[in-house]
């Protein structure tokens, strides 16, 4: 049975620049069960709607910030730069999502278009062939009774 030994970086709403770092143990067999986060710890902070609207307009023209960028917006909103990479991170996450749905809904639609254009042809093959049979057969009739 092995232990392992990891540091973990927390990040303190308190001192968003301080990092401190603890051990963790962990043995596969025997880990500790994850703590709930009590209702009386800070609540997770959201970002105001001018935030937001600021953010969402810059995301329209630049999906990624080169980090001199990044460290101005944070300014300009009050933010840490960290908080601004992470939306960007998320952000870009939840478009490739949505493109991605809608990618497959437009490539499902031409897919059933596509596939009620070969049942149909299939319908019209079928048709065809039995027309073929029966002049066949009415012409090999016909020529045999001469």
């Amino acid at each position: 049975m092995s232990t392992q030994m990891t540091k973990q970086r927390e990040w303190s709403p308190e001192a968003p620049d301080a990092k401190s770092e603890t051990l963790a143990c962990s043995q596969p067999s025997h880990q500790a069960p994850k703590k709930k986060k009590n209702s009386s710890n800070k609540s997770k902070r959201r970002f105001s709607d001018e935030q937001i609207r600021l953010l969402e307009s810059i995301f329209e023209s630049e999906t990624k910030l080169e980090p001199r960028k990044k460290m101005q917006l944070a300014g300009e909103l009050g933010l840490q730069p960290r908080q601004v990479a992470i939306w960007f991170q998320n952000k870009r996450a939840r478009w490739k999502s949505k493109q991605i749905e809608k990618d497959y809904k437009m490539l499902k639609a031409n897919y059933d278009s596509l596939a009620s254009s070969f049942e149909s042809l299939q319908d019209e093959r079928q048709t065809l062939l039995l027309q073929v049979t029966f002049v066949y057969r009415q012409y090999i009739t016909t020529s045999l009774q001469f």
